[in-house]
């Protein structure tokens, strides 16, 4: 499996790793189909998160963990009372936790487990868009200032480079070549 039997050593070792080059910003979680939806399972993620915190210097308060549902059962998912019966509770154990939501992401067609390769995109960009509304100064976005009506030369594209007409609240745009949100 690539950790010898020591998951939590693995994450360290390249959470190590990782800060040899940059710094961690936040922790991702997408949960397998092992022991979801169990009742003890927000407290499990709590005691990983804070031992993962802990053995890298990082501040739990200022380190987010953003966990991903699994697939919605109207997609073919077979998991998808994690989403119901665990995930809602994180917040309790993790204060500074936050759910990325899985809604209309397509299965693969083949298990009831992962999502389609496309899906896969759409669940990183979720998770990429949260992160930007959570590190704001970090990432140079901006608040978006009102923009009056009828200025035609003020021009906003979304994260994807496609050109918008009317920005919608606590959207990430880009305006005149910077992250802006609104």
């Amino acid at each position: 499996m690539g950790h010898n039997n020591d998951p939590l050593g693995r994450l360290i070792e390249m959470g190590k790793l990782a800060q040899k080059s940059g710094t961690i910003k936040g922790i991702l979680l997408h949960q397998g189909e092992s022991n979801n939806g169990a009742s003890d399972w927000c407290g499990k993620v709590a005691q990983i998160y804070t031992r993962i915190c802990y053995y890298l210097g990082l501040d739990p308060e200022k380190t987010p963990l953003l966990a991903g549902e699994t697939l919605y059962e109207n997609m073919g998912g077979g998991c998808s009372w994690h989403n119901v019966a665990a995930l809602p509770n994180l917040k309790k154990a993790v204060p500074n936790s936050y759910v990325i939501s899985a809604k209309d992401i397509p299965g693969n067609g083949q298990d009831p487990w992962h999502f389609s390769a496309a899906g896969y995109r759409e669940f990183g960009k979720r998770y990429a868009e949260q992160m930007l509304k959570l590190l704001p100064e970090a990432t140079g976005i901006q608040e978006m200032e009102s923009v009056e009506a009828g200025n035609k030369n003020t021009v906003y594209f979304n994260l994807q480079g496609q050109q918008i007409s009317s920005p919608k609240k606590g959207e990430i745009y880009i305006k005149n070549g910077k992250k802006v949100v609104k």
